[in-house]
Order: structure tokens, then C-alpha cells, then sequence
């Protein structure tokens, strides 16, 4: 106890140590491609990137993303980390802005197998998984500025499966 009060009081003498924060990025895509009946071109996707500001490479300024919330009927889904979504391998680049990031993984979407396709070059795809052939594509951009607070921690963090919006 008292070795923690005292690394607390150097911290206060010190300004206070850096704290990792879980952080928001809104995304958007407004597609160029899809398949008849899935949606129409020049629709947009709105979307958060979610990233832990504490795993950020010094190096290479990427981070592992802990999630990537779809904007459904006015949600933000998921609206927690969940083991289905498969963010093994998908990162963001914070190095310059225009921002990018990666991810390629199969994730259930309805009663479908799909692979979620986000590409360093700024594109997206979302592909069928069997024969990846492309569902929708299109073009991406990341706003850089950091939403913060109780919505992203909680998007940051493992929850409950979320109930789809009516």
C-alpha cells in the first residue's frame, strides 16, 4: 500500500503519467460495386474503428483493432469485443493521415460465412467466403479525431451479444 501511494505521489509530482486510453475512429465507405438486391452504389457504411491507445507501436504506429462496430438501423454493432468477429490480424495505421487499416477474417453475417476485406490502399470489400467473390466494395476514409468515454471503453471490451435493432 504504501509503495503505491508513493508511485501515485511521484506520478502527481511528475504531471502524471500517460494513460492508456480506449479510443474511437469514426470510418465511413460509400460503395462503388455491389451484387443486385444487397444494397445500391453510392450507398454509405458507417462505422468505428476501435483501437487501445496503449498498444500503439512506437515504431510503426499501428495498433491491433478490438473491434470494428457496423453502423445497423442506427447502431453501432457490436457493441462490445466478441470472440465470432474475428479481429485476429486487423490493425490500424496511425503513422499519417489519410489513416488505413487492415483486416482480413471471416465473420457471420445473417446466415452467411463472409470475409471482411479492409485494404492498406483504402479500399473495402466484403466477400463471400466460399468463393470470395465480392458482395460490395468501394472506397474508405477515418476521421482522426479520438471519440473517448463509456461508448468506446465499452466497445473496447468483451460484453453481451447485442439483440439486432427493429
Amino acid at each position: 500500500m504504501k509503495k503505491t501511494l508513493a508511485v501515485l505521489a511521484a506520478a502527481a509530482l511528475l504531471g502524471g503519467a500517460a494513460r492508456a486510453e480506449i479510443v474511437m475512429l469514426n470510418a465511413y465507405a460509400v460503395y462503388e460495386y455491389t451484387i443486385p438486391g444487397d444494397s445500391y452504389v453510392g450507398a454509405m457504411q458507417f462505422e468505428h474503428l476501435v483501437y487501445d491507445t496503449d498498444q500503439v507501436d512506437p515504431k510503426t504506429h499501428r495498433a491491433p483493432l478490438l473491434n470494428q462496430q457496423h453502423q445497423i438501423k442506427g447502431h453501432y454493432m457490436p457493441s462490445h469485443v466478441r470472440a465470432e468477429e474475428n479481429m485476429e490480424g486487423a490493425w490500424i495505421d496511425l503513422s499519417h493521415e489519410p489513416y488505413r487499416y487492415h483486416r482480413w477474417s471471416k465473420v457471420k453475417h445473417g446466415g452467411m460465412e463472409i470475409i471482411v476485406d479492409g485494404t492498406e490502399d483504402g479500399r473495402l470489400a466484403m466477400r463471400k467466403a466460399d468463393d470470395l467473390s465480392i458482395l460490395v466494395s468501394g472506397r474508405y476514409w477515418i476521421d482522426p479525431t479520438p471519440i473517448k468515454g463509456p461508448d468506446a471503453v465499452a466497445a473496447g471490451t468483451p460484453g453481451p451479444a447485442d439483440a439486432m435493432p427493429h
